[in-house]
């Protein structure tokens, strides 16, 4: 695939913090420990109206965990092959994938379009407080003209 757009939301792209190897971890505990809890369905939505209408429960499956720090690896070890013009959309608040991280990823693109820096929402950009914001920039990315 060769897509000539790619908005990344929210995204995890290094999860892991100094003291707790979790690229290393997850492969190891998942065939074992096939689910987590969350201390609250929805909690990564700060936005109370949104959270009651979003879908969660309390178990959290941890093989899609394990398949995308497989998948994020692989794109931080290609960056330099994405030729793909990308906008990143994240809040400085999300409680699941890092901020300074993904703005760290976001400068080491070739072909960066814009960093869309949220600041009132959580994890889920398209469910809380800025969704409006990250809906327009969307919808302005996908009609703005090739760099």
């Amino acid at each position: 695939h060769n897509p000539k757009k790619i908005v990344m939301l929210g995204t995890l792209i290094n999860p892991e913090p100094d003291y707790l190897p979790m690229t290393k971890l997850i492969p190891i505990l998942q065939p074992i420990i096939k689910y987590t809890k969350k201390s609250e369905p929805g909690a990564s939505i700060f936005d109370i109206e949104a959270r009651r209408d979003h879908i969660s429960v309390y178990n959290f499956p941890l093989k899609p965990v394990k398949n995308l720090l497989k998948f994020n690896q692989q794109v931080l070890e290609d960056l330099d092959k994405i030729n793909s013009e990308v906008v990143f959309i994240h809040s400085d608040k999300d409680n699941v994938a890092n901020f300074e991280v993904a703005y760290e990823t976001y400068e080491l693109l070739k072909n960066k379009r814009e960093f869309i820096h949220l600041s009132k929402g959580g994890h889920v950009n398209l469910k809380d407080y800025d969704k409006k914001i990250a809906i327009q920039a969307i919808l302005d990315f996908r009609e703005s003209k090739p760099l």
